[in-house]
């Protein structure tokens, strides 16, 4: 099964100025409109096998629940502040009479603070992923996610601090335990998704956030060692030391933010292309070459091979899957045309998991035909008004 884009940049563009525009002028009110209609467009855009997927989200359904998590944190917030407060903590200071002790607590109360709403952060994540999964549709079957947000959070907080501790290097381990705690909970009908591949093969992505990092190691040594006073002096050892590290560490702090966006596209490509759909060997999800819509090789980063289900005689013919599914001879699937578009059976609710599996007998009623001489199913792509 393909998967191709056909969303083009103009209407995009135009659309993203407009509700960004309209952002703007109701002070970031219609923020929630503007990323559901975002994402239906994308979602249209995107094809796989002549269907599109389909987004059902609404602007309301995000305001409200912005709403529900803003009254939750001001109270929750102003419950911690009453806790600090009782045992000396301040947040709000005067800097120019504050004591050391009072900086210093505020310090405390600030990060005090931080870690309380931490959790919460963590857990608007996962929510965030399974609003996201229960809003889209793809051939009128519903994706989703189960409930496991609390032990999401507690995965995140401890691979964090492992990833803290060993200075960033167990970055791939978080990134991918957190996404496999995630992939393995979703499911498409009644099949599920498993993530697969290895948190190892992540390092090659981590290349240029360790040049970051080395190069900001670097600097601050250099920035000490510059302005540790030299023996029977009280001058800094090299002012221009000092002024090089800072430069590093300005060209680090650059660095590290490139290569996170690289590392998290990266990342994001091979766990992609390592997730599988009911059976292990059933789906191999991915991203299509941009305008190639093709059936990749799963080794490649991006690749999509996709199938719904263990096809019995199943062969591929016009670059589609092309299966006698529902037992058919090889005439019969013939003479539904040059090529061969797929009849595809799953069960009354449209399982796509059913297909050739013990556990969950097929119905032999029809799911979906395609008829080779129509254009293809699925609906338009979403455009801008």
């Amino acid at each position: 099964m393909a998967l191709r884009y056909t969303g083009e940049k103009g209407p995009l563009f135009g659309l993203t100025l407009k509700t960004g525009l309209l952002t703007v002028v109701t002070l970031g009110l219609y923020r929630f409109w503007a990323k559901t209609r975002i994402r239906k467009y994308i979602w249209s855009s995107v094809n796989a096998g002549g269907d599109t997927f389909e987004y059902t989200g609404t602007g309301l359904e995000k305001l409200l629940g912005f709403l529900v998590a803003i009254v939750f944190l001001a109270v929750y917030l102003g419950i911690v502040q009453m806790v600090l407060f009782y045992f000396g903590l301040n947040i709000m200071i005067d800097p120019e009479t504050a004591e050391p002790a009072q900086v210093i607590g505020q310090i405390s109360a600030i990060y005090i603070s931080f870690f309380a709403v931490l959790p919460f952060l963590l857990y608007a994540v996962y929510r965030a992923r399974r609003y996201k999964m229960a809003r889209t549709r793809f051939r009128g079957i519903r994706l989703g996610m189960e409930k496991g947000a609390w032990g999401y959070v507690a995965r995140a907080l401890l691979y964090g601090v492992l990833s803290v501790i060993s200075l960033g290097l167990l970055t791939p381990l978080m990134t991918f335990r957190l996404e496999k705690y995630m992939a393995d909970r979703s499911f498409y009908g009644s099949a599920r998704v498993h993530q697969n591949g290895r948190w190892t093969a992540l390092y090659p992505a981590m290349k240029h956030l360790l040049i970051g990092i080395a190069i900001l190691l670097v600097s601050a040594g250099l920035m000490v060692w510059g302005a540790v006073p030299s023996p029977g002096s009280y001058e800094p050892r090299s002012v221009i030391v000092i002024i090089g590290g800072g430069v590093g560490t300005f060209i680090g702090y650059l660095w590290l933010i490139i290569g996170s966006v690289y590392y998290g596209v990266r990342s994001f490509g091979y766990l992609m292309s390592h997730k599988t759909l009911g059976r292990r060997d059933r789906l191999r999800l991915g991203t299509a070459r941009r305008g190639r819509g093709q059936d990749l090789h799963p080794r490649r980063p991006a690749a999509l091979r996709a199938g719904l289900g263990r096809l019995r005689g199943g062969r591929r013919a016009g670059g589609g899957l092309h299966p006698a599914a529902d037992g058919r001879g090889a005439d019969d699937d013939d003479r539904a045309g040059p090529a061969g578009g797929p009849w595809l059976r799953g069960r009354a609710g449209g399982d796509a998991g059913a297909l050739d599996d013990p556990d969950h007998p097929a119905d032999p009623r029809p799911l979906h035909r395609h008829d080779p001489g129509a254009e293809p199913r699925g609906a338009e792509p979403h455009r801008p008004a």
